[in-house]
């Protein structure tokens, strides 16, 4: 993984080396083992590296090709090495010897943009051509790299994080409004559009063009979302996506060092701990697997349907794999703020949830203490391969099988005769009615909730934003009415939110976060998988089940219950509730804080500290998700205005 920056000038004047020295300081932190910078007259470009990947050793960026008179910076991962160098005609024998960077470089002088579509993995480029005065930024699909660019009269610069830009003289860090309000409100990211005023970001899938003073903005991917495959069994899926699951690990098994995992005792998280140990087994190499728990003698309480004790779980499925180290990280008596102001100073945004950063933080410092450079994960797997698909009733009624929704709705109401054939129906009609009449069932049925109970966001801010026509313009139901259409609901929430500055942040701590359940390719198998293969009348997640029967416990495959991640939250908020009242007291005395929070509720909330109940929804709401998440987005606010004055 790598940070890059650049800045071009119009005017013909050079670029102030200065500058240039402190951009890469300020990026040194995500790339510590290398640090290069070129100047080319009125343009300077700087690279640094974190080295992840077997190839990087061998990089030497920015790329200056003389013959073309182009300048490459390319930060990220290219997991189709072997396809490329195929389509560009490279050698095997030379491709040993080729980095990432200098792949693409070959890809961008053949196929210009275009090239763009052919990559897989995580990646950002900047891409200069000098003889031509033309610059190309893009990101990868799904945003795992980020970069940001300012435009000015001068001309235009870019930096993998803001704080790159803001060594330029006369870029602000003043905060962005509609991007807080929007984070806050946990609304898609839109446009171009950072949490800072000044500085711009090129979005997930996009790239931006700049030439003869004029910028271009292109989507050059896009998910497919009424692709459906036909395959002639069901077993065909299952093998469809055993197949896909095994390239998509494997893709990420490309690495300097050892390999570390995230393993709950979730499915997602199990596979991809699975198909990663088999892999590793090949080449005689271990797999430290890394469980999150509460102190041992832990007993509750959780909500209803959640356990605890995810290590029961994933001792079960580490025991599987010879090749596997299992360590529990057990994180009681940590602050769950402890670290927010660290890590706000390396993302550069708002901490999402502060919670589970405070176990996920744990796992890093000691993966980072292993010589760890690599954790894998499955974050995206809800919306991937562990895809729960559609209620069966809702499911039949919206593609309009009658028959198959008839026969269905005879089953359920033998099985619970006193259920009226009306509540069956208004169940299966959900994804069906009209917003206004959704909005009245799901208010009769206590399915609403209402967004200033669970956000600590300023009531005041909503009212001037029109939070509830900003969220129907970036098509986002805040009523969260069941979808009609479940491969368009997991491609709005795959591309809803931009993570790149959270990944970024952790190469600060000298490791790479890779998750195969995000993988392009894989992706795009699962969204064209029929609903019918995800759900039957009794099982949910019913394909990756049949996938993984035989390879993970049947505990594990068939809980009844799902894990609950930090399940002793509370007891770590109760010991730093005095550092807690003490961010609150200094939030109250900003003089912006108040702008975007609700401060007295949240300080009503720490007066009024409940006994118990904290297994319910309410409390929860209040403190884990108001309360803390609000901490997290105010010490952001801090952080930007301190670096104003």
């Amino acid at each position: 993984m790598s940070a890059i920056g650049g800045i071009i000038h119009l005017e013909g004047k050079p670029v102030d080396r200065a500058t240039m020295d402190r951009m890469l300081s300020a990026l040194t932190p995500y790339g510590q083992d290398a640090q290069n910078q070129i100047h080319l007259g009125q343009s300077a470009f700087l690279r640094t590296l974190l080295r992840t990947t077997p190839e990087d050793s061998l990089d030497q960026q920015p790329l200056h090709h003389r013959e073309s008179n182009s300048v490459l910076m390319f930060d990220g991962r290219i997991d189709n090495r072997k396809e490329l160098a195929e389509a560009l005609r490279i050698k095997a024998s030379e491709l040993k010897l080729m980095p990432d960077s200098a792949l693409v470089l070959r890809a961008l002088l053949k196929w210009d943009t275009n090239a763009l579509v052919k990559l897989r993995g995580d990646f950002a480029l900047a891409f200069w051509g000098v003889s031509k005065q033309r610059l190309l930024l893009a990101r990868d699909p799904l945003g795992f790299r980020p970069l940001f660019w300012v435009r000015k009269p001068w001309g235009l610069a870019f930096a993998t994080m803001p704080k790159g830009l803001f060594c330029i003289p006369g870029i602000s860090t003043a905060l962005d409004e509609e991007s807080v309000h929007d984070f806050l409100c946990l609304l898609p990211m839109t446009g171009e559009r950072s949490f800072f005023h000044d500085i711009n970001r090129v979005k997930p899938a996009h790239g931006l063009l700049w030439e003869d003073g004029k910028v271009i903005h292109f989507r050059y991917f896009t998910f497919n979302k009424g692709k459906e495959l036909r395959l002639p069994s069901d077993e065909n899926y299952v093998d469809a996506l055993r197949d896909s699951l095994h390239k998509a690990v494997a893709r990420r098994l490309r690495v300097a060092g050892p390999v570390g995992t995230h393993l709950s005792s979730g499915l997602d998280s199990s596979t991809v701990t699975a198909f990663a140990a088999t892999q590793l087994a090949e080449s005689n190499r271990k797999l430290v697997a890394y469980t999150a728990s509460p102190r041992e003698d832990f007993t509750g309480p959780v909500p209803k349907g959640r356990h605890w004790n995810e290590a029961a779980g994933a001792r079960l499925v580490a025991s599987r794999f010879p090749n596997i180290e299992h360590v529990v990280i057990r994180t009681g008596g940590r602050s769950p703020i402890k670290d927010l102001g660290a890590f706000t100073e390396q993302m550069q945004q708002p901490v999402l949830n502060p919670t589970n950063f405070s176990w996920s933080k744990a796992i890093d410092d000691d993966a980072t203490d292993r010589g760890i450079r690599v954790l894998l994960k499955g974050g995206m797997g809800n919306l991937t391969i562990s895809y729960p698909g559609m209620p069966v009733l809702q499911r039949c009624l919206a593609q309009g099988h009658l028959l198959e929704w008839w026969q269905e709705a005879k089953r359920r109401k033998r099985q619970t005769p006193n259920r009226p054939w009306r509540a069956l129906l208004v169940h299966s009609a959900m994804p069906l009615m009209p917003g206004f009449l959704w909005r009245r069932v799901a208010e009769r049925w206590g399915l609403l909730t209402d967004i200033t109970s669970i956000k600590a966001i300023n009531p005041e801010l909503m009212k001037r934003m029109n939070t509830i026509k900003r969220s129907r313009s970036a098509g986002w139901d805040l009523s969260y009415q069941p979808p009609r259409n479940g491969r368009r609901m997991r491609v709005d929430s795959i591309t809803r939110l931009d993570s790149g500055q959270f990944y970024a942040g952790l190469n600060a701590q000298g490791l790479e976060h890779r998750d195969p359940t995000a993988d392009v390719d894989l992706i795009e198998l699962c969204l064209s998988i029929p609903e019918k293969q995800y759900r039957t009348s009794t099982e949910s997640k019913w394909l990756l089940k049949r996938v993984m029967t035989g390879i993970l416990p049947e505990e594990v495959i068939h809980s009844e219950t799902r894990g609950l991640q930090a399940a002793d939250w509370f007891e770590d908020f109760e010991r730093s509730l005095p550092e807690v009242s003490r961010h609150l007291e200094q939030l109250q005395h900003h003089p912006r804080a108040g702008e975007y929070l609700s401060l007295k509720d949240m300080a009503e909330s720490i007066t009024g500290l409940p006994t118990s109940g904290w297994d319910t929804q309410e409390v929860y709401s209040q403190y884990r998700l108001k309360l803390l998440r609000g901490l997290a987005v105010g010490c952001f606010i801090s952080y930007s205005e301190n670096r104003n004055e």
